[in-house]
């Protein structure tokens, strides 16, 4: 039941947010602008699509941003066949999509989506409150105020998300340092054949743990033209 509601909540979202992408004032040169512009405007109870109750929703704010960065198959492939050495960051792209965390009372209830689209910012939809509930877990165990940073990667042939968590203070200030480690969101943990407990400190494992399955799965994604859809929001059902 929860998968059923949450795709009508999300078509729903779409279906609203193209009000949106239809004013000209929500575009900007950076995706920071648009988002808080675009926020502004999604107060209204309409944007609330069971998120919350309406007055967590009239008092949430939005959280920090950061890019949705992606591990292309093909690489991931070419990577087994010329130089399995290779650490699975270097393989790892940002793309022109963002994630906004939709906050209330510090934990994140939904994510607002900026996307570049013919060379501008734009607001392009409101959902994902599974992904904002993990997100918000794995950032309760690995706490940027703490000394901890973090990449968003997803797979889009394999359907896996995880964060990558790096020792550093600031989200996305990554450098050459490697990772301490990954952690699965649930999209991962089920198509990976991870184990299914929470996202918790403890949970933090290793690109050695599941880069075999990873890369199975991303050759069955590509085998199966069904399974390989490289649409921006490829979760749409969390």
């Amino acid at each position: 039941m929860r998968y059923f509601k949450q795709v009508g909540s999300l078509i729903l979202a779409a279906s609203v947010c193209i009000l949106l992408l239809g004013s000209p004032n929500l575009m900007a040169d950076h995706p920071n602008d648009v988002a808080q512009k675009g926020f502004a405007k999604m107060k209204d109870p309409t944007f609330n699509l069971d998120f919350c109750s309406a007055e967590v929703w009239a008092m949430a704010g939005l959280g920090e941003g950061f890019p949705i960065c992606t591990i292309k198959g093909e690489s991931l492939l070419r990577r087994e066949r010329t130089d399995k050495m290779m650490p699975l960051q270097s393989l790892v792209d940002e793309t022109t999509d963002w994630y906004y965390p939709i906050l209330s009372s510090g934990n994140p209830v939904a994510m607002l989506f900026v996307s570049k689209i013919e060379g501008k910012w734009q607001v392009s939809g409101v959902g994902h409150a599974g992904i904002a509930q993990e997100l918000g877990e794995m950032l309760t165990a690995w706490k940027p105020s703490e000394g901890y940073s973090f990449r968003f990667v997803r797979s889009f042939e394999a359907k896996s998300d995880f964060l990558e968590i790096y020792p550093g203070q600031g989200l996305m200030r990554v450098s050459e340092t490697d990772p301490l480690g990954y952690l699965p969101f649930l999209s991962a943990r089920v198509a990976l054949d991870l184990p299914l407990q929470s996202a918790q400190k403890s949970d933090l494992i290793l690109e050695s743990q599941f880069i075999d399955k990873l890369v199975k799965c991303v050759e069955m994604g590509q085998e199966n033209p069904l399974n390989n859809k490289t649409s921006k929001m490829p979760h749409e059902e969390r």
